[in-house]
């Protein structure tokens, strides 16, 4: 009995000590396997450091690059765009002032009424118009045929409240936001059309003078008298309510930056002197290259798989667009190599840009103390289950680090700004930088180490005149102040015509002097019938002078024009112009559905719209039916510039990024198959993926595949979900926001768009009436799948 009592002691303790090395091992396994990933977490941080010392020689970089740019075409990998605006608003000007915003498929008209420095803008009206499809890819002719005619309406349905001084003509900035070589102020050449715009006539033409003659063909009293971006625009807006903002900078799912540069320090300026003695000047500074940045291994391999290797390299490092990317790689190399997330690779970790930056940041300020939002990122977009605390810990200072390391090089980007404009140094100089993008706004961690890193790089004192200020949009009524700030006659009314989609905007603006400011501002938006976006340009000037016209019969005598004086008008033409004055410039190609063969930017509009209100702004950026930027830029800075040196000293520069493409974006086949069908194939690829004109075409492609291979609407396709581009964005957006319990406005938006009926017997041939509550589920589900991935 004895042994086998002894005999069974044995055993349990041969089977325990088993446990206990079963134990020990997975202990030291474990220990191991975090060890690794502590290695690489330290090797990412190392490579991702950003001391002062580095940063100076960065800043050194810009500022040198900055002048390369400057002094010829070609000379850096900044393009350093000469924008001709020299002139920025002070929130002096007086008088009525339009604006036309075009940057895609509508288009904005404003009037806005300046009352100086005590009342600033008295009054402002905008219209929204829908630019007809078949405009966007018509002629020239008859897409600002239809936008002067709605101009024109804008104009003639004015209220008293908007008053013209007697004698003057009316002026308008126009906001275009396409790429364009400027000529001047009021002048630019189109170099291509994008957002789904293509009217090829204009391609190479001044697109202001198609305007122009088209409001002429309206009868109008009516003169564009900016060329803008809306980059620009912005910083234009920002100058009008601050007069020491002289940069302004995106920060967003892209980036890019303007600012205010001399006239007489832009060697490529060849024109005279502004009197301001200033030019703003559109960087593109997403290119910029420096042998002193902190590049990682995944860096080096996301450029590498990108549809644009050895381009944007700056972008791809501190932008939102990129940095939830840098993160997953770094995340997949920890799973494969150090086993974090367990023995199996976690499938999705190797799908490109399935962590975006929001997902980064929502982790990224997760204060809990169990970190359950990381653990419920994890779970949702990676389906990683059962995270330790230790590895989600980990995850946080990953996204620490590559958050800091962006938010640095953006502050000392934006010191190199400082350096080359000379505010970098303890004299005090109050210097307001006017920032937009989500990024900066929503990104509270990504703000706060960006402001303390500027306090760090220029010091305690030299940082307290330094101000970072969120921007107002300026896209629209930056154009019309712009139209203000350079008007002839200073004070009195002005006009803006906004030209960017399928709607464009007329805008009437009295400006009263210095002491006035915007006395009052109305504005009126025009739909453009689509036949005219692919008509003639002589049918769509025709339409939009005739808007315009319209837009000036119906002041109402608070709008007053001075006796003699003629009306002048900003342009905002938010398509690719080639600019050749601030009042000309030759239309590079349509975008955004349109195609006016005979015809080919808005940003800038932005810039001068936050230019009147603060002097300080000096960049803007554009995300709407189509997506851009701008700056101001000193004039002797811009080599390229071979005209003589503006009064002002500064001109604005334009960017033009829709057609930004990479290997990591997550294309579809419903991507594939609407770029193949477009006017454009290969060309915004990434406009056509994130843009207000494309996304509500995706989610018709999928619904008319799950209708014919999964009968989601029952036996019958609908016919109507065969029609391109039915199902509008706009239609989307109010799906996606139904917050009903039984998804009625899905259901009605269903019915009202997709039903079909014979109008010879008057009875419904098709009709989405009845869709099951999981059929609307399941559309708001992919409203919000195509949404997140254009947000």
């Amino acid at each position: 009995m004895r042994k086998v009592v002894l005999g069974t002691a044995v055993a349990f303790v041969a089977a325990g000590c088993a446990v206990a090395a079963l134990i020990v091992r997975h202990r030291m396994r474990n220990s191991g396997r975090l060890a690794r990933a502590r290695a690489i977490v330290k090797e990412i941080e190392e490579k991702c450091e950003t001391p002062i010392a580095k940063l100076q020689l960065v800043a050194d970089d810009m500022m040198a690059e900055m002048h390369a740019g400057l002094a010829d075409e070609g000379g850096s990998k900044l393009k350093m765009l000469i924008t001709y605006v020299n002139n920025l608003p002070t929130g002096y000007e007086k008088g009525l002032f339009y604006a036309l915003d075009l940057g895609g498929t509508n288009f904005r008209v404003i009037r806005v009424q300046l009352g100086g420095k005590e009342q600033g803008v008295v009054k402002q009206e905008a219209e929204e118009v829908s630019i007809p499809p078949h405009l966007m890819v018509g002629s020239s002719h008859e897409l600002f045929d239809f936008i002067a005619m709605r101009v024109a309406e804008f104009i003639a349905s004015e209220s008293e409240e908007f008053k013209l001084p007697e004698g003057r003509q009316r002026e308008l900035g126009f906001t275009f936001s396409f790429p364009v070589r400027q000529i001047s102020l009021a002048s630019g050449t189109l170099i291509k059309w994008t957002k789904g715009f293509s009217v090829e006539e204009t391609v190479g033409e001044d697109v202001v003078a198609e305007l122009n003659r088209a409001i002429e063909r309206q009868g109008l009293d009516l003169h564009v008298t900016a060329l803008v971006n809306d980059t620009v625009g912005t910083l234009a807006g920002g100058r009008y309510y601050d007069k020491d903002v002289h940069t302004s900078v995106i920060l967003g799912t892209g980036t890019n930056a303007a600012y205010v540069e001399r006239a007489d320090a832009i060697p490529k300026w060849h024109g005279l002197l502004p009197k301001s003695g200033e030019m703003v000047i559109n960087m593109e500074w997403g290119n910029f290259e420096s042998s002193h940045l902190p590049l990682t291994e995944y860096d080096l391999s996301l450029d590498a798989e990108s549809l644009n290797p050895g381009e944007q390299v700056f972008e791809k490092l501190i932008s939102g667009m990129y940095l939830g990317e840098i993160l997953r790689r770094v995340l997949l190399k920890l799973a494969k190599e150090a086993s974090l997330f367990g023995d199996i690779v976690p499938p999705k970790l190797s799908i490109p840009f399935i962590l975006r930056t929001p997902h980064m940041s929502s982790m990224h300020h997760d204060t809990s103390s169990d970190l359950r939002a990381v653990a419920s990122k994890l779970k949702d977009i990676l389906e990683i289950t059962n995270t330790s605390l230790k590895t989600r810990k980990m995850v946080v200072e990953l996204c620490d680090i590559i958050m800091k390391r962006s938010a640095r090089l953006s502050a000392v980007a934006m010191v190199g700004i400082l350096k080359k404009q000379g505010r970098d140094s303890k004299e005090k100089q109050r210097t307001v930088i006017a920032v937009d993008g989500g990024l900066f706004e929503h990104y509270a961690l990504f703000r706060e180490c960006l402001e303390g890193s500027l306090v760090e790089i220029l010091g305690t004192e030299v940082a307290s005149s330094v101000i970072i200020t969120h921007a107002n949009d300026g896209s629209g009524i930056g154009a019309a102040l712009i139209a203000a700030s350079n008007s002839q006659y200073w004070k009195g009314l002005f006009y803006a015509l906004d030209l960017g989609g399928t709607n464009f905007r007329v805008i009437r603006v009295q400006l009263g002097g210095k002491e006035r400011g915007v006395v009052k501002q109305e504005a009126e938006e025009v739909s453009i019938p689509p036949h005219l976006m692919v008509g003639s340009s002589h049918e769509l000037f025709d339409f939009i002078a005739m808007r315009v016209a319209k837009f000036i019969a119906s002041e109402s005598e608070e709008f007053k024009l001075l006796e003699g004086r003629q009306r002048e008008l900003g342009f905002t033409f938010s398509f690719p112009v080639r600019q050749i004055s601030l009042a000309s410039g030759t239309l590079i190609k349509w975008t955004k559905g349109f195609s006016i063969e005979e015809t080919v930017n808005g940003t800038i509009g932005t810039l001068a719209g936050g230019r009147y209100y603060d002097k300080d702004v000096h960049a803007s950026v554009i995300l709407g039916t189509g997506t851009n930027a701008a700056y101001v830029e000193r004039a002797d800075a811009i080599p390229k510039w071979h005209g003589l040196l503006p009064k002002f000293g500064e001109m604005v520069i334009n960017m033009e990024w829709g057609n930004f493409e990479s290997s990591h974006l997550p294309l579809t086949e419903y991507d594939l198959s609407l770029d193949a069908e477009s006017l454009n194939p290969g060309e915004q690829i990434f406009e056509k993926l994130i843009s207000g004109m494309y996304l509500g075409e995706i989610l018709r492609r999928v619904i008319l595949k799950l209708a014919k291979e999964a009968s989601l609407f029952g036996d019958i396709v609908p016919p109507k979900l065969s029609i391109p581009f039915i199902l509008r964005t706009q239609h989307m957006s109010s799906m996606h926001h139904d917050t009903s319990s039984d998804l009625r406005a899905v259901a009605s938006k269903l019915k009202s768009i997709l039903e079909v009926v014979d109008i010879f017997c008057l009875a419904s041939l098709f009709q989405i009436t009845n869709t099951s509550f999981k059929t609307r589920k399941m559309v708001v589900e992919l409203c919000d799948i195509i949404m997140k991935r254009g947000a």
